[in-house]
């Protein structure tokens, strides 16, 4: 929100928080992991008892939240049952949580902090500091360094490009590597965008099929192909190549499996578009972007903005007239 990253991480027993990419991402920002002891519920119970508030003043409002589940499921009717009722996507929730944390949460008085999260928040400013030396700007080189790699790690250059995850990328100046293994990254958000480090520097690389991968996430891609395996015989499974994944792709593009992990993986892009608008730095952020890909120790100087509120829309302004019309009509008689 503000360019920041937390400076220790509190992590449960997890595969995704044992991985390598996880404790490479916190090293390489100096993020300090601390283990949560198996079986100790008292190493949780800050967070644990914030979901409880949340829970409390928020969520279990919302129409088709499941606190009837924690009860006895087996009295629940279908005409309370939580599945018919529920109408909140992840977009909508993100923009209800949001003012609720910053807003409503942030300036109420803490019994324990006997004061606000926010005025204890700004007292520890003025006590300590901004600390510049922490920013993280969200630009390309945060993009790269947070990718993961092949399980080979690097790619063969080939006259097609580079071959990562059943699909070439390329650019003109691989031409001079052709031969050589060169490190890569593949962006897990959009599987037509890759890097390969060439130089000393991320060298970005496009599918040749980025009409059909672009903006797919890797788990889409994961379901495509296990998709495929189920239709083949046992011979055919281990022919994969990108001319017969891309075929396939076109043809499966309208199925349930694919079509349910599209729509989630939409509604997260839309949160992080929002979060993008929301969250733009005042400066040269364009020049910062272009700048930190070959320069991995640079830090942007500058300090962020608050997001403006987003102006009403015409929903808005179209119930203050309905409501006017009423007046009129009630003035009227």
């Amino acid at each position: 929100r503000w360019g920041r990253l937390p400076e220790s991480l509190m992590l449960d027993g997890g595969k995704e928080f044992s991985s390598v990419w996880c404790e490479t991402t916190c090293a390489l920002y100096r993020i300090k992991i601390v283990r949560r002891p198996v079986t100790k519920a008292r190493f949780g119970s800050q967070i644990e008892r914030f979901f409880g508030t949340a829970n409390q003043n928020l969520i279990h409002v919302l129409q088709g939240n499941t606190k009837l589940r924690a009860q006895d499921v087996r009295q629940i009717t279908p005409e309370v049952d939580p599945d018919t009722h529920a109408v909140w996507t992840l977009p909508e929730l993100n923009a209800a949580l949001s003012p609720y944390f910053y807003e409503v949460y942030d300036q109420l008085v803490h019994r324990t902090l006997m004061a606000s999260p926010r005025e204890a928040f700004q007292k520890s400013l003025e006590l300590h500091g901004m600390r510049p030396e922490r920013r993280v700007v969200n630009n390309e080189l945060f993009r790269i360094t947070t990718s993961p790699a092949p399980a080979k790690r690097t790619a063969k250059v080939q006259r097609d490009g580079v071959k990562i995850n059943y699909q070439y990328f390329y650019s003109p100046e691989l031409q001079l590597h052709i031969g050589k293994e060169l490190p890569v990254r593949y962006d897990s958000l959009d599987m037509a965008s890759a890097w390969a480090f060439v130089s000393g520097r991320w060298l970005p690389l496009k599918s040749r099929h980025r009409d059909v991968f672009s903006r797919m996430t890797e788990r889409e891609v994961e379901l495509a192909v296990a998709e495929w395996r189920k239709r083949r015989s046992d011979v055919e499974k281990l022919r994969l190549s990108e001319p017969v994944l891309v075929k396939f792709l076109k043809e499966i593009m309208h199925t349930e499996t694919l079509l349910l992990e599209r729509r989630r993986a939409n509604e997260e892009r839309r949160v992080r578009q929002s979060a993008d608008d929301a969250n733009r730095y005042l400066g040269d952020d364009d020049d910062s972007r272009d700048d930190g890909l070959n320069d991995n120790s640079a830090q942007p100087a500058g300090e962020p903005r608050k997001p403006e509120p987003k102006p009403a829309g015409p929903a808005y302004y179209a119930a203050f007239a309905a409501a006017d019309d009423e007046l009129d009509t009630l003035e009227t008689v």
